[in-house]
C-alpha cells in the first residue's frame, strides 16, 4: 500500500491531472489520454466510478503492465501488486481530479489475473 501512496503524486504530475476539475472534466481529461497513459474509460453510476485502463499490448499480444516498478524490473506483474499500488493511485488520481473524497476502491480485474484491462470500481464519499 505504501508503494502506491508513494507513486500517486508522481502519477498526478506525469498525467497532468489538475486538482478539483470536477467529475465531468476529470472523466473527459482521463478518457482523452494517449497511449501508454491511455486509453481509459470512466463510467459513472451515482457516487461510483468504473475506471478501466486499456493497457497497450506487447509483442505477444498480452496487455503490458505500465507500473513503474514493473517497467524498472523491480517487481513482476501480479494481482497483489495491482491491489497494493494501482488501487491507491486510482484513488489519489480520482480524489485530486474530482475534488471528492474516495471511500473505497475495488479491484474488479487486472491482466495478471486473466482480465484484458485494469478495472476498478471507485466509491466516492457522498
Amino acid at each position: 500500500m505504501r508503494m502506491g501512496n508513494a507513486c500517486a503524486p508522481i502519477a498526478i504530475e506525469g498525467i497532468g491531472i489538475k486538482p478539483g476539475m470536477g467529475i465531468e472534466a476529470y472523466k473527459s481529461y482521463m478518457t482523452s489520454l494517449p497511449s501508454p497513459i491511455g486509453p481509459r474509460t470512466i463510467d459513472c453510476e451515482g457516487d461510483v466510478l468504473y475506471h478501466t485502463y486499456h493497457a497497450p499490448k506487447g509483442e505477444d499480444g498480452r496487455p503490458m503492465c505500465m507500473c513503474v516498478l514493473v517497467q524498472l524490473g523491480i517487481e513482476e506483474p501480479s494481482a497483489e501488486l495491482c491491489r497494493c499500488c494501482a488501487a491507491p493511485v486510482i484513488a489519489y488520481m480520482t480524489e485530486t481530479g474530482t475534488g471528492r473524497s474516495v471511500a473505497k476502491v475495488d479491484m474488479l480485474g487486472v491482466p495478471p489475473s486473466g482480465d484484458e484491462c485494469c478495472r476498478f470500481r471507485v466509491h466516492l464519499e457522498p
